[in-house]
């Protein structure tokens, strides 16, 4: 490996460290990164800020330390959703060139620590959801095909939810594998054989509702999608 990617990862590493162990801080009573992450807000889904206990909240904050060292392989794009504005509203076409069917983003502060949607948001505050818990679609907005190198994502609800993810290239079927997800559990799924793709989607069925969430559905939260185009 050259020498310079070998000096950027160890630079991502550490970055991404501090910002865990400020998470962390934050998180057992440390002062505020920022007063305002603390505000919770009230949004369209009516989904109510509930702060759990500290053992609840380290934990949480150990996933995201575990998984901030998630990097995107080779040449990838790694789409973390953290630069785009506003609440619960899609992902405009043409993000990181590609078009994301039912795909919608939000902040985590927005919706509190009772759902999965926190445990997948592992950098930054954005992350992606499935709205209504519909099928989610990656369609290459300019024609080329990619690679689907890894995804991080919980279920935003249910525990063992069940997550069909299936690549196409021209309709036809190049890859599918159904993940169990879990909501206070951040999968990593690096997956294998979904190359030379043009369309990928994502589907969600089954699960049981976690005691300790504030809502329901088969919806998902998913960060950190790392494509290559080829």
């Amino acid at each position: 490996m050259d020498m310079a990617v070998k000096a950027k990862n160890i630079a991502d590493i550490l970055f991404f460290l501090i910002l865990a162990i400020m998470e962390l801080w934050r998180n057992l009573g440390g002062i505020p990164i920022s007063q305002s992450l603390d505000t919770p807000q009230r949004n369209p889904m009516d989904i109510p800020y509930i702060d759990l206990s500290t053992p609840l909240r380290t934990y949480q904050s150990f996933l995201h330390f575990s998984c901030f060292f998630s990097v995107c392989a080779g040449n990838g794009t790694l789409v973390t959703f953290d630069d785009l504005p506003n609440n619960f509203v899609p992902i405009p076409n043409c993000y990181n060139n590609i078009n994301w069917g039912n795909g919608y983003y939000l902040n985590r502060y927005s919706v509190g620590n009772t759902s999965g949607y926190y445990t997948a948001t592992v950098s930054g505050n954005n992350s992606l959801y499935n709205w209504g818990g519909l099928p989610m679609s990656m369609t290459s907005a300019t024609g080329r095909l990619f690679i689907l190198n890894s995804v991080i994502v919980a279920a935003a609800w249910d525990d063992n939810l069940s997550l069909t993810v299936t690549g196409y290239h021209s309709s036809a079927i190049i890859q599918n594998q159904t993940f169990t997800l879990q909501v206070f559990t951040a999968s990593y799924l690096n997956f294998s054989g979904y190359s030379g793709l043009d369309t990928v989607i994502f589907t969600t069925f089954g699960g049981t509702l976690d005691p300790n969430v504030s809502g329901n559905g088969t919806q998902f939260g998913m960060d950190n999608v790392c494509l290559t185009f080829i």
